[in-house]
């Protein structure tokens, strides 16, 4: 007796749950209703494994769903699959199907051979499993009973000629059935032809188009003019010129100022009689006019040292207001007379110019130290003795020069050329003197200049060339210049320069590169050869064109390569 039974699968449910359905029902021939976006739907190896099982338990498995995918991967499986809504003609399956006589498989050939039953179902491509009871049938799917006819054995059972194999004999069938391909649409054909005519034209294109390529190499006839003669290089003037035979081409001097001082360890004595200075508050107490007092005027200390002013001053005139006179005053430098402690004053200390005394001016004319008033020393202190000099002086000079080389290369631009020896370095002032504070050291001040004599070396070359071509009949270009200079004579007052040069200049003919290419665009090889061999100045050439079944130069003129020697 044969069993029919539908199951209906969850969402969620994968390929072990429905293998366990499998296990579980009791049915010969089971039907899987799959729903939409179902788990088991995510791959064609789902229902293979399901082919499988239901081979290994002895059933016949079947597909029914509303999803076309699941539909399309139940048939590549080789399972009968179905979409219930278009189904033309449909059985009505119950669960369980009313048991028949059982009848032995002798009996059963006598009466009636084993049909191989055409379905309007989607193909189900492997053979159907025997049973215990009732008829085993191969159902094959109209499309491939083309397929079937052609094999001998398949005919005789598909005519019902020959009995129901077994289950050997269907495995071998099976694996008969399924190589019966679906025969291609007409749409499927057509896209394929699209497709290689596409492929055809783009292997074309690359072939005859994006391929080819011309290869083109001239070597023209060359004449050397040699170079020997003194350039002229001023910075009076501004323009090259060659008209006298000698070349002249502009000059520029360029110039940097710097000062530096540095302090050096003082590694001698000396003795030293220092004199006291100051400042003095000059007031004008006497009337309301000014007073005039010259340099050296001396001013005297309660105890009689002297101090004398160093440089002449005038004193404004006091004012009166409510007849009374109110004293002006102005600031003046000092120092003492004489030499030594001695003159070393504290501040507050009343001034009086020894000049006018004996006059009324005596009186009405004063200073006060507001500040104390020191250096007055007598004795020995450090000093450098005149190695300590002579090291001084080249250090400071070596720095100063190492600055100013570095702040003068800001001048320079890329097309400027200094050669050796048109630098002139140069110290304007140097002093020495004791560092304030620090009785063992002594400082270097020192001032310097550089200058450097530069040219533009591309204008020399072009002026060069320009002096050389005069000498030639045609229009040639110079295609190599090799000079050398010698030892430049340079006056850095005047601003000038001369300066030997030797080498030589090397033309060739004029050849209009992208007018020569344009004119060779699409000529066949011959064509070519003509054009290349007719440039003047030609000594040899080699057209080259690729690959070898190219004989034409291509329209692109990037494909076209060029080369002059």
């Amino acid at each position: 007796m044969k069993i029919e039974k539908k199951i209906f699968l969850e969402k969620n449910e994968t390929v072990g749950d429905v293998i366990k359905h499998l296990s579980h029902t009791s049915a010969t021939k089971v039907i899987l209703n799959i729903p939409s976006d179902a788990e088991i739907a995510t791959s064609v190896e789902n229902f293979h494994m399901l082919a499988a099982a239901a081979l290994n338990r002895k059933k016949i498995l079947s597909v029914e769903s509303v999803d076309d995918r699941v539909v399309e991967l139940a048939s590549l499986a080789h399972i009968t699959a179905l979409n219930p809504i278009f189904r033309t003609s449909e059985r009505a399956v119950s669960d369980i199907v009313a048991r028949h006589t059982k009848k032995t498989v002798s009996e059963e050939s006598k009466k009636k051979k084993t049909e191989i039953k055409k379905t309007e179902e989607p193909e189900h491509d492997y053979a159907k499993k025997p049973s215990d009871e009732g008829d085993v049938k191969i159902t094959v799917s109209e499309e491939r009973t083309e397929g079937i006819k052609k094999d001998a054995v398949l005919q005789e059972i598909f005519e019902g000629r020959r009995d129901t194999p077994n289950l050997k004999e269907q495995k071998k069938l099976r694996r008969k059935i399924i190589i019966f391909r679906r025969p291609k649409s007409i749409r499927g054909f057509l896209t394929g032809l699209i497709v290689m005519l596409l492929i055809v034209a783009v292997a074309g294109w690359f072939v005859f188009v994006k391929l080819p390529e011309a290869d083109i190499s001239l070597v023209l006839k060359k004449t050397t003019i040699p170079l020997d003669g003194t350039v002229l290089i001023a910075s009076d003037i501004t323009a090259p010129s060659f008209t006298t035979g000698n070349v002249t081409i502009p000059g520029e001097m360029l110039s940097s100022r710097q000062n530096l001082q540095m302090e050096f360890t003082a590694n001698g004595t000396t003795s030293v009689a220092q004199k006291a200075e100051g400042t003095l508050t000059i007031y004008n107490a006497f009337n309301s006019q000014s007073q005039s007092l010259v340099a050296t005027t001396r001013f005297m200390s309660p105890d009689g040292k002297i101090m004398r002013l160093n440089e002449g001053i005038t004193i404004p005139a006091a004012k009166v207001e409510n007849g009374k006179i109110v004293p002006s005053s102005i600031k003046a430098t000092i120092t003492a007379d004489g030499a030594g402690p001695d003159y070393n004053f504290s501040s507050g200390i009343k001034w009086t110019i020894p000049g006018f005394k004996g006059t009324s001016k005596y009186t009405g004319f004063y200073a006060i130290n507001e500040d104390a008033i020191t250096g007055g020393s007598t004795g020995e202190r450090a000093a450098p003795t005149e190695k300590d000099k002579a090291d001084a002086k080249t250090k400071i000079e070596e720095s100063l020069k190492n600055a100013l080389s570095t702040q003068i290369q800001l001048l320079m631009t890329k097309n400027l050329k200094l050669l050796d020896g048109a630098t002139l370095f140069s110290i304007t002032k140097e002093t020495t003197q004791p560092v304030e504070g620090k009785s063992n050291m002594f400082s270097v001040y020192a001032e310097g200049v550089i200058q450097e004599f530069v040219f533009d070396e591309e204008m020399l070359k072009q002026a060069l060339t320009n002096k050389a071509k005069q000498s030639l009949p045609g229009n040639e270009d110079a295609v190599r210049l090799d000079i050398s200079y010698g030892t430049p004579n340079i006056d850095f007052q005047k601003g000038t320069m001369s300066l030997p040069v030797t080498g030589s200049v090397v033309f060739a003919a004029h050849i209009d590169v992208e007018a020569l290419t344009s004119s060779l665009e699409n000529q066949d090889e011959s064509a070519v050869r003509r054009t290349i061999f007719s440039l003047p100045g030609l000594e040899n050439a080699t057209v080259t064109l690729w690959p070898f079944w190219v004989h034409q130069v291509p329209a692109d003129p990037q494909k076209i390569n060029l080369s002059i020697e």
